[in-house]
């Protein structure tokens, strides 16, 4: 009799650990799927692993990476929802989801995402490059400009990060500064960057 107690309970213990043991699994084969540029695949495995285990923040943070790759921003920001809700200081979700917001013609809210995804990791050129388009979408260039100023100061060898400062410059009344940003692009061969110091720069008949 004691023997089949114990047999039970290790039974038991076994099945209890199932569903997390299975999440993971399905995480892995979603990473997996991922790495191989397999978005559609991963975001399929990644709904599996949360249905199991839906208090997990990289599965609903990696589906929306995931959502974002193959250019389903809406479907992506409940994604990104999720991950903030579990841990609601996480500057790579809120990011992403502004990347989201941006490209959904959306400036406004993504100004608002990036706002907070610096206020949690001030160190990270992306995350100013990003705001300073916001704001240079909202006409905001003055504003723009010191946040290309710290991405570059923070990740200095990105090419269309000078390509944007030198948009924003233009805006702004500095054609000089324009054109030694795009010269500068250009060397990096940043895309765009030669044709605008052709048609900015280029006072040559």
């Amino acid at each position: 009799m004691k023997a089949f107690l114990v047999s039970s309970l290790l039974l038991a213990l076994m099945s209890s650990s199932l569903p997390a043991q299975k999440a993971s699994d399905y995480g892995r084969q979603a990473m997996e799927h991922a790495k191989l540029g397999e978005y559609r695949a991963a975001i399929a495995a990644y709904e599996q692993a949360i249905a199991l285990a839906p208090q997990t923040y990289k599965y609903h943070y990696y589906k929306g990476v995931c959502q974002y790759e193959t250019s389903q921003y809406e479907a992506a920001i409940p994604s990104f929802d999720a991950a903030l809700a579990l841990r609601p200081k996480s500057a790579e979700a809120y990011y992403h989801r502004g990347r989201c917001y941006f490209l959904l013609d959306q400036a406004d809210k993504a100004l608002a995402d990036f706002d907070k995804a610096i206020a949690y990791q001030a160190h990270t050129g992306d995350y100013f490059y990003e705001r300073g388009r916001c704001k240079a979408a909202l006409g905001r260039h003055a504003d723009a400009l010191a946040d290309f100023d710290r991405a570059i100061e923070l990740m200095p060898r990105i090419g269309h990060y000078y390509v944007d400062r030198g948009l924003s410059r233009l805006e702004t009344g500095d054609q000089p500064g324009a054109c030694a940003d795009f010269e500068r692009a250009k060397d990096m061969h940043a895309f765009n960057a030669g044709y605008l110091w052709l048609t900015h720069c280029n006072d040559k008949p």
